[in-house]
C-alpha cells in the first residue's frame, strides 16, 4: 500500500527493466523477477520492459499479460532499475542516463535526467580481474568533482543483515521447503550418473525407464520413468512425484540382482546433508548402520526392494592415532591426531556415495588418492558395482576426496576419473557427479523464491526515484538528496532495503564507493592498458599500478602487499592484514584450491595463481616479480624462510639500494634466535662465560606421546624439520666452534 500511495503523483513512472541473461550462459535460465511480482509493481503504477529471451524459465507472454512491454533492447528503453542475474556481456550494458519520472525529486530539483540502476551479481567486488571491464563501465576515467550520471552498480552478494552480516538475499533456499536446490539437484544428477554408468557396466535399474518385473502387461500404458534430472521438471512438486514412482518401482522388486544390495552412503551433518536426507525419504529407504555394512552385502538374502542408506557421521570413520575413542571437541582442536578409515570402513560397500561434508586443509582428508585404490581393491571382493559411482556435491577440488581433480556443468554432469595412481589395471572406473552450479537446475523454483525476496528493494529503489532517499553522493548534490515523502513514518518502513542498498552499492556518479575504492587500481591498469587491459591488470596483480585517481570523499592510494603462500601459515596474516582498510593485499600461490577458499573469505584481496617451480623460458610470473624492482629488491623483507642460495644472490643489490632482508624471523625460528641473543646478551653482560647452547628449534620433545613416531611435537611442517635436519650447522660446544 506504500508504494502505491507513493507513486499516485506521478504522471510518468519509474520503469523497471529485466534484461536478458548472457547467451553464452547457456543454463542460465533463472529469472531476478517472476510475471507474478511483475503484476505487483504495474499495479502500483511502476512501468516494467523487458527483453525477450527464448531460454527464461518464464514465457515472454507471461510478462506481457501481467503487463510488462517487450523492448528489443534496455539500451534505448528508458529503464531507471535494470535488473538481472549473472553479468551482462559489456555491449548490453545500458549506461546513458534517463528522462526523469515526472513530478519527481529529480525534477524538483533541476534534474531533467537521472542515472540507471543495475542489479545482479556482478563478480566485481573482490577485483576479479575478468570483470574489471565491466566495473570500468560504470565510473569515470581521472578525478572528477561534478556529479556525473554514470549508472549505479548493486550487487546482490552484498545485500546483507546489518547486525548479523549474514546475505539477505540469493538462490541457496527454496521458499516453504526444508531443501537446499544444491542437496536437490545433488541426489538426482549423482542417482542419473550412477543409472548411466551402471548401464556402460551391462545393468539397467529402475533408476532408468525399465518397467516392473512384476507388471510388463501393462507397462506399455503405465511406463516407469527414469531419474530426473532436475532441469527437465517444471517444479519441485514433479520432481519428488517422479522419484516416489521411482521408488515404488524399486520397492516391487526392481533392483536387479547383478547389482545387488542397493547402498547409498552419505556424509555431512549440515543442511546440504539434512537436505539430502529429506529427498531420498521418497524412495523406499531403509537405514542401516556402519557397522553392518558387511553383512548387508555380502547376505545373498539381502532383500533388493529396498535403498539402503548409510549415514556415516565421523565418529563412524575417524580414528584417534592414540587409540582413544572419537571426541568432537578433541578433534576440532588437534585434528593431526585423526585419521580417516573411510576408505576400509564404509566406502567399499556403497553402491553410490554422496559427499555433503566439508574440509579444511588442516583436517585430515575423507579419502586420499591411496586411499581411494585401497577402496576400490576392497570393492571388487563383494558382489555389485561398489564404489564405482560418487557425487561430490560439496564440490571441493582436491579437498576432502583428493581425487576430485575438477568441477563439471550441466551438460557434462560426470566424467570417469582415470585412476592414474599405480592402480592395479583390473580395477573399475570410478563416475564422479561434481556440479558446481546445482540451484542453475532448478530456475523455476528458485526464481520464485528469490523474486519475492528482491521485490522489496526493487520497490525501494522505486521509492528513491520518487524523493531521493539513497542517492547522496550518486550523482546528485548533497544538498539536494535529503529525501521527501509522506513523513518520518512513511520513510521509517524503508530505512533497512535503503541502508542495504547502500551498503551493497559498489559504484555511483562515475566513482567507486566506500570501502571499494581500493578497486581503483585495477580499473586505472585497464584504461591505461587500452585494448591490451590483460596485461595492464597483470601489472597490478603485481603491484605495478600507478598512483590511484581519487574517487569522492578523498582518500589516497592503498598501500598494496604481496603474500607468496596461501597455506596454513599464510591465513592468520591475511585474516590480520585485510582488516585494513587502507592496504590492498596480492595473495600469489601456486594453489588455486587454496586462493579460492581465502577469495570466498575475505573480500578485499586479490590473488595470482603462480607456480614457481615451473621452468618458463620466456619468463613466467615468479620471474617478472623478481625483476620488477620497485617491487621486490627495492623494499626491505622480513621472512621466516631459510637463507637460499637464491636469496644470498640478492646480496649485493641489497646491499646499494639499503636495503635489510632478515631471514629466520618469525614465530618460529623468530622467537628461537630473539629469544636466545636475548639470554647470551643478559648472560654475558653478568659476567658470565658461556661454553655450550643447545636450542630444540622448531618444536619440543613429546617423549610421552606415543603416536608421534620420533617423539617430538612439531611447530611446523615436519618435512621442513627433517630437510633442516640435513643442512649444514654451526655451533658451540664446549668452548669450541664445531661445524658438521
Amino acid at each position: 500500500m506504500l508504494l502505491r500511495r507513493s507513486l499516485s503523483s506521478a504522471h510518468t513512472p519509474v520503469t523497471v527493466g529485466i534484461r536478458r541473461e548472457d547467451p553464452r550462459r547457456i543454463w542460465e535460465r533463472r529469472a531476478p523477477l517472476t510475471p507474478d511480482d511483475v503484476h505487483k509493481l504495474v499495479s502500483a503504477g511502476v512501468a516494467v520492459q523487458i527483453e525477450p529471451c527464448s531460454r527464461r524459465i518464464f514465457p515472454d507472454a507471461a510478462y506481457v499479460s501481467a503487463g510488462a512491454q517487450l523492448t528489443p533492447s534496455l539500451a534505448t528503453s528508458p529503464a531507471h532499475i535494470v535488473l538481472g542475474i549473472k553479468e551482462p556481456p559489456l555491449s548490453e550494458v545500458p549506461a546513458a542516463p534517463v528522462p526523469a519520472p515526472t513530478a519527481s525529486f529529480w525534477q524538483r530539483y533541476g534534474y531533467p535526467t537521472v542515472p540507471r540502476t543495475h542489479l545482479m551479481f556482478s563478480h566485481t567486488a573482490k577485483g576479479q580481474t575478468y570483470n574489471i571491464p565491466l566495473l570500468a563501465k560504470f565510473l569515470v576515467p581521472g578525478p572528477t568533482t561534478s556529479p556525473e550520471f554514470r549508472p549505479r552498480l548493486i550487487d546482490y552478494e552484498l545485500l546483507t543483515d546489518a547486525h548479523t552480516g549474514k546475505r539477505s538475499i540469493g538462490f541457496g533456499w527454496f521458499a516453504g521447503g526444508t531443501c537446499p536446490p544444491i542437496s536437490l539437484a545433488g541426489v538426482l544428477e549423482s542417482l542419473s550418473s550412477a543409472a548411466h554408468s551402471h548401464l556402460e557396466n551391462g545393468i539397467a535399474t529402475p533408476f532408468l525407464v525399465r518397467p516392473s518385473p512384476f507388471s510388463l502387461s501393462t507397462f506399455s500404458a503405465h511406463p516407469t520413468q527414469s531419474t530426473p534430472r532436475p532441469h527437465t521438471h517444471p517444479t519441485l512438486a514433479s520432481l519428488q512425484t517422479t522419484l516416489r514412482s521411482i521408488g515404488e518401482q524399486v520397492a516391487q522388486g526392481a533392483i536387479p540382482p547383478a547389482l545387488g544390495p542397493f547402498v547409498i552412503g552419505l556424509t555431512g551433518t549440515g543442511n546440504v546433508a539434512q537436505g539430502c536426507l529429506d529427498i531420498l525419504q521418497y524412495l523406499p529407504i531403509e537405514n542401516v548402520q556402519i557397522s553392518n555394512l558387511h553383512a548387508l552385502v555380502t547376505n545373498p538374502d539381502t532383500p533388493l526392494n529396498k535403498i539402503y542408506l548409510a549415514h556415516a557421521l565421523p565418529k563412524d570413520y575417524l580414528v584417534r592415532l592414540d587409540g582413544q575413542p572419537y571426541d568432537r571437541a578433541h578433534y576440532y582442536t588437534h585434528p593431526q591426531s585423526y585419521r580417516s578409515t573411510f576408505c576400509e570402513t564404509v566406502a567399499p560397500y556403497l553402491t553410490l556415495f554422496l559427499n555433503g561434508t566439508g574440509w579444511s586443509p588442516n583436517f585430515p582428508r575423507l579419502m586420499t588418492n591411496n586411499q581411494l585404490i585401497v577402496a576400490l581393491d576392497r570393492a571388487r571382493t563383494f558382489p555389485g558395482w561398489r564404489f564405482t559411482n560418487v557425487g561430490d556435491i560439496s564440490c571441493d577440488i582436491e579437498g576432502g576426496l583428493e581425487f576430485l581433480t575438477h568441477s563439471t556443468t550441466l551438460s557434462a554432469p560426470s566424467y570417469n576419473l582415470e585412476l592414474d595412481l599405480a592402480s592395479p589395471s583390473s580395477l573399475p572406473p570410478v563416475r564422479i557427479m561434481a556440479v558446481d552450479i546445482l540451484p542453475a537446475a532448478l530456475p523455476l523454483d528458485a526464481s520464485v523464491h528469490f523474486s519475492r525476496t528482491v521485490l522489496g528493494y526493487v520497490s525501494g529503489l522505486v521509492r528513491g526515484y520518487q524523493d531521493g532517499a539513497g542517492w547522496v553522493g550518486g550523482g546528485v548534490k548533497e544538498e539536494d538528496a535529503h529525501g521527501e515523502g509522506e513523513g518520518e513514518g512513511a520513510r521509517g518502513e524503508w530505512t533497512r532495503e535503503i541502508e542495504e542498498l547502500g551498503r551493497a552499492t559498489i559504484a555511483c556518479g562515475g566513482r567507486l564507493v566506500g570501502e571499494h575504492r581500493w578497486l581503483g587500481d585495477g580499473v586505472d591498469a585497464f584504461w591505461e592498458g587500452g585494448s591490451a587491459g590483460g596485461r595492464a591488470l597483470d601489472g597490478v596483480e603485481r603491484g605495478l599500478g600507478k598512483k590511484q585517481r581519487e574517487r569522492g570523499g578523498g582518500g589516497g592510494r592503498k598501500k598494496r602487499v604481496l603474500m607468496l603462500g596461501s597455506g596454513m601459515v599464510a591465513r592468520p596474516a591475511v585474516e590480520e592484514i585485510a582488516k585494513r582498510g587502507d592496504v590492498q593485499l596480492v595473495v600469489a600461490s601456486n594453489s588455486l584450491v587454496e586462493l579460492e577458499r581465502l577469495g570466498r573469505e575475505f573480500l578485499n584481496i586479490q590473488y595470482k595463481l603462480l607456480d614457481i617451480d615451473v621452468d618458463d623460458n620466456e619468463g613466467g610470473a615468479m620471474d617478472a616479480l623478481i625483476e620488477e624492482a620497485d617491487v621486490v629488491v627495492r623494499k626491505h623483507l622480513v621472512t621466516a624462510s631459510y637463507i637460499a642460495p637464491d636469496t644470498y644472490a640478492l646480496h649485493e643489490r641489497a646491499v646499494q639500494a639499503d636495503l635489510v632482508f632478515l631471514n629466520e624471523i618469525g614465530l618460529d625460528p623468530g622467537i628461537d634466535h630473539v629469544s636466545a641473543l636475548d639470554l647470551i646478551a643478559r648472560l654475558r653482560s653478568e659476567g658470565k662465560i658461556i661454553k655450550s647452547f643447545t636450542s630444540f628449534c622448531g618444536g619440543l620433545p613429546a617423549p610421552n606421546v606415543e603416536h608421534t613416531p620420533l617423539r617430538y611435537k612439531f611447530s611446523w611442517n615436519p618435512n621442513g624439520v627433517l630437510v633442516a635436519g640435513l643442512n649444514r650447522a654451526k655451533f658451540l660446544l664446549n668452548m669450541r666452534v664445531r661445524v658438521c
